[in-house]
C-alpha cells in the first residue's frame, strides 16, 4: 500500500482528528468527507467566483462575459459536454441540481494515505 504525506494546519488536524472515530483511519475520515462533495456543486462555486470577477471585469471596459461563453462553447462542442449560460444570462433563478446525502458517485477504494501526525 502506498502512502502520501499530505501537511495540515494544527487545528485543520485536531478537526480530523476529532472525526476519527471507531478504528477508521484519517484516510477513511478524509475519504468519507470527499465521498459528501458534490464536485459538480463545487466546481459550479468556483465558476461563479470567476464570472462575479469576469462581469467586474466587464464593466471596466474588459471582454464581455457572452463573448467569453462563445469562444469556450468551440472547445466544448462534443456531444457529452456543454457551456451552459450562466444565472444572469437566461434570468432563471433556483437552477442549481441538488443532491441528497449519500448520493455521491461512488469512488474506487484506494486506501493509500498519510495517518501519521
Amino acid at each position: 500500500m502506498r502512502y502520501k504525506t499530505v501537511n495540515l494546519r494544527e487545528e485543520t488536524y485536531r478537526r480530523l482528528k476529532m472525526l476519527q472515530t471507531g478504528g477508521k483511519s484519517l484516510s477513511d475520515v478524509i475519504e468519507t468527507l470527499i465521498e459528501e462533495v458534490d464536485p459538480v456543486e463545487l466546481y459550479a462555486r468556483e465558476i461563479e467566483i470567476h464570472r462575479k470577477r469576469m462581469r467586474e471585469f466587464e464593466r471596466t471596459g474588459g471582454l464581455p462575459v457572452a463573448e467569453v461563453d462563445k469562444r469556450l462553447a468551440k472547445y466544448f462542442a462534443a456531444p457529452h459536454a456543454s457551456v451552459q449560460p450562466h444565472r444572469h444570462q437566461t434570468r432563471r433563478s433556483g437552477t442549481r441540481a441538488s443532491r441528497t446525502k449519500g448520493s455521491a458517485p461512488s469512488r474506487s477504494s484506494d486506501k493509500g494515505g498519510d495517518e501519521s501526525p
